[in-house]
């Protein structure tokens, strides 16, 4: 539900991070997402619409959130040659979201966690999953669940 809404809007994510592995079963990393959210064309977020004097826009808007995140991997199940490839993990991490078009939201920081699972395949570092994430914006108390394919490359 977007802030000030009260209605439920789909939308499109997509993102890229860097990260690394300090133990087996521990990563950090830096991501950047890039989202869009489909509001109805009346949507005015948190814009004072009582205001005469303000020009509310209106409709669908965008963000990119630029963060970090830790992730705590739970090995599952291993191949015939005792090869770990299925993993489940959890994650959690903040950033901060650049919300377009400026006015109808402000610019805020966002806290995200949730679960995940990947499946290493037999293509040398590709991996492949599913993730969930739900995210919650610090200032204009929006909040968002995420769901959404992975395909990884792992040095």
């Amino acid at each position: 539900k977007p802030p000030g809404s009260g209605k439920f809007s789909t939308g499109q994510s997509g993102g890229f991070e860097l990260g690394f592995e300090p133990m087996p079963m521990v990563s950090f990393g830096l991501l950047v997402w890039a989202g869009n959210a489909n509001t109805s064309t009346s949507y005015t977020g948190t814009c004072d619409t009582t205001d005469p004097a303000v020009v509310c826009p209106r409709g669908n808007f965008s963000s990119l959130l630029i963060g970090a995140n830790a992730r705590f991997n739970l090995a599952v199940a291993a191949d015939a040659n005792d090869v770990k490839r299925l993993f489940l993990y959890a994650r959690a991490g903040a950033g901060y979201a650049l919300l377009r078009p400026s006015g109808l939201l402000a610019n805020e920081v966002v806290v995200f966690g949730g679960p995940g699972i990947e499946y290493f395949t037999h293509l040398r570092h590709f991996s492949i999953g599913l993730e969930a994430d739900a995210t919650f914006g610090v200032g204009n108390k929006g909040f968002a669940m995420l769901v959404q394919p992975l395909v990884r490359y792992n040095f």
